[in-house]
C-alpha cells in the first residue's frame, strides 16, 4: 500500500496562483512522498501541481462579472466537493478567494479532513462573527499580516504569523541601471509607471483612466516616459484582454506609452514613480520602495451595494491598510479623473521632500511584513499536518 501523502490546494485568481507557486515548488524539494493536485493558475501548474482548474481568470470586481461567472463556479464547486470526496486528501489548502474556499473548507469539516488557510478571510474592516466562523471552522491558520494573525488569535484560532511571501517572490533580474539601459531609457528621463490591474474588468474600466491621464502628465511633465507593464496571465486567453487591445486604448487617447510583457518588477523597480490600481500590485511596489499613487473604480451598481451591504474599510490601497494610515494618496470612484491624478503626480514628483518622507513610509510597511522566509514556514506547517 502507497504511503504516498495526498495534498490538495485551492487558489484563486492570479495573486492565489502568485502566493501559490512557490508554496508547490517548496512542497515538491521537501524529499515527502507527496501528490499535488487542486486549482490554481499557469504558474502552480509549472510548479508540478496537477490542475484540476485554471483560476486565473476567476477574479472578479463587480455584481454583474460575478454573476455571469456564477454557473462556471458551482460547476467547478460541485467538482471539487466530488473530487474531495474521492481522493480524501490528507490536507486541504486554501489560498485566499474566500466566498469559494469557506465553502470548501465547511465541507471539507465534515468529511474529516483538516484543512490549513493561507491569506484568510479578513477583511480590514471584518466582522468579528465572521472571523469567530472562521477560526472554528480551519484547522490552521498562516496569517500572512499582523493584523490578520491579531483578529484571528482574538477568535481563538489555532494561527501562526508567517510572514508576507512577496518579499521573496518581488526580485528584480538586473540592477536598476542595467533595466533603464534595456529599456533604452535616455539620460533624465522620468520612468512613470502604469498598471492597470491583473483582473479583466479592471483593465477595461481603468486603462482609459490611466491612458489620458498619461496624456494629460506627458504635457506637464518633461521627459516623461511612461511604462505600462502587463502579464502573461492578465493577456491570456480566457480574460478577453489581449495586448492588441491595450494598445489601441492607450493610442485612442494619443499617449505615448510602451507596453512590456511580464516585466513588472523590473519596470517597477526602475519607475521615478508609478499609477496603480489597487491590489497586490500596491504592495509589490512597496517592497521596491516605488514611490505611487492608488486608483481604484467600479461599476455604480458595485458601489451602491458596497456602501449599503458591507462595512468599507477607512484606506483601500494595502500599504495604507497596513499601517493604517495615508502613506500614499488614493483615489477612489468619481476622484478617478485624469484631471486629479496627474494634479497629484505633479505635486508629489515636484516635491523632493513628499518623494522622500514616502519612501521611508514604504520602508515602514515593508517592515511590517515580517520576515523573509513565509512560503516555507507554511511549508512546514502542511508537511507537519501530513505525517
Amino acid at each position: 500500500m502507497s504511503d504516498k501523502k495526498k495534498i490538495m490546494i485551492i487558489a484563486g485568481e492570479i495573486s492565489g496562483d502568485l502566493y501559490g507557486h512557490p508554496l508547490v515548488l517548496e512542497l515538491m524539494k521537501s524529499g515527502r512522498d507527496i501528490e499535488i493536485s487542486g486549482i490554481g493558475g499557469p504558474r502552480m501548474k509549472s510548479a508540478g501541481m496537477k490542475t484540476y482548474y485554471d483560476s486565473s481568470s476567476w477574479g472578479t470586481i463587480g455584481m454583474i462579472e460575478a454573476i455571469k461567472k456564477l454557473p462556471c463556479l458551482y460547476w467547478a464547486y460541485y467538482d471539487i466537493g466530488e473530487k474531495l470526496k474521492r481522493v480524501m486528501p490528507d490536507v486541504l489548502v486554501l489560498i485566499d478567494y474566500p466566498g469559494f474556499n469557506m465553502r470548501l473548507c465547511r465541507y471539507a469539516k465534515q468529511l474529516g479532513i483538516p484543512t490549513l488557510y493561507y491569506f484568510p478571510p479578513a477583511k480590514w474592516s471584518y466582522n468579528h462573527e465572521d472571523v469567530c466562523d472562521a477560526a472554528r471552522t480551519i484547522t490552521r491558520v498562516a496569517a500572512p499580516f499582523e493584523h490578520t494573525y491579531d483578529i484571528y488569535k482574538k477568535a481563538g484560532a489555532n494561527v501562526e504569523f508567517v510572514g508576507n511571501p512577496l518579499l521573496e517572490i518581488v526580485k528584480t533580474r538586473s540592477s536598476r541601471e542595467e533595466i533603464l539601459k534595456k529599456l533604452r531609457a535616455a539620460e533624465g528621463e522620468k520612468i512613470i509607471s502604469l498598471l492597470p490591474g491583473s483582473r479583466s474588468m479592471e483593465v477595461r474600466y481603468m486603462l482609459p483612466v490611466l491612458a489620458e491621464t498619461a496624456a494629460m502628465l506627458g504635457a506637464k511633465i518633461k521627459n516623461a516616459r511612461f511604462i505600462m507593464p502587463v502579464s502573461s496571465s492578465t493577456i491570456s486567453k480566457g480574460t478577453g484582454i489581449t495586448l492588441e487591445y491595450i494598445k489601441n486604448v492607450i493610442n485612442s487617447y494619443g499617449a505615448d506609452v510602451s507596453v512590456e510583457t511580464d516585466m513588472t518588477y523590473d519596470i517597477l523597480a526602475a519607475s521615478d514613480f508609478s499609477i496603480i490600481t489597487s491590489g497586490t500590485a500596491t504592495l509589490e511596489a512597496a517592497c521596491l520602495l516605488t514611490p505611487m499613487v492608488i486608483v481604484y473604480k467600479v461599476s455604480l451598481l458595485t458601489e451602491i451595494y458596497a456602501r449599503t451591504m458591507t462595512s468599507l474599510p477607512k484606506y483601500f490601497g494595502l500599504p495604507n491598510l497596513i499601517l493604517n494610515k495615508a502613506v500614499v494618496p488614493e483615489f477612489i470612484q468619481t476622484n478617478v479623473t485624469p484631471e486629479i491624478i496627474s494634479e497629484a503626480v505633479v505635486e508629489i514628483l515636484n516635491s523632493p521632500d513628499k518623494l522622500a518622507d514616502m519612501k521611508n513610509e514604504l520602508k515602514a510597511v515593508v517592515k511590517n511584513l515580517g520576515d523573509i522566509g513565509a512560503t516555507k514556514k507554511v511549508s512546514e506547517m502542511i508537511l507537519e499536518m501530513v505525517k
